[in-house]
């Protein structure tokens, strides 16, 4: 059995990992590629908007550990 529940901060090293993965999976992140600069990017982005409410997410947990996420981004056009 699974658990969905909204990430909190503590839970953002996990989020990271996942986003990585799925980067790596999707051709954006080739190989080995130094990796650094995106995590510390993510992190930063992660740790400023998901407090705002500019970024919601959701994770699924089995035994407590973080298998699945997904994210949903706010963002406002300018009227016509």
């Amino acid at each position: 059995m699974f658990n969905l529940r909204q990430p909190n901060l503590q839970d953002l090293e996990a989020l990271i990992q996942l986003r990585l993965e799925l980067l790596r999976e999707a051709g954006d992140i080739k190989g080995s590629s130094d990796t650094t600069n995106l995590v510390e990017a993510t992190r930063k982005y992660l740790g400023e908007k998901m407090p705002s409410g500019e970024f919601l997410a959701w994770v699924a947990e089995v035994n407590y550990q973080i298998v699945a996420t997904s994210g949903l981004v706010f963002f406002q056009r300018p009227p016509l």
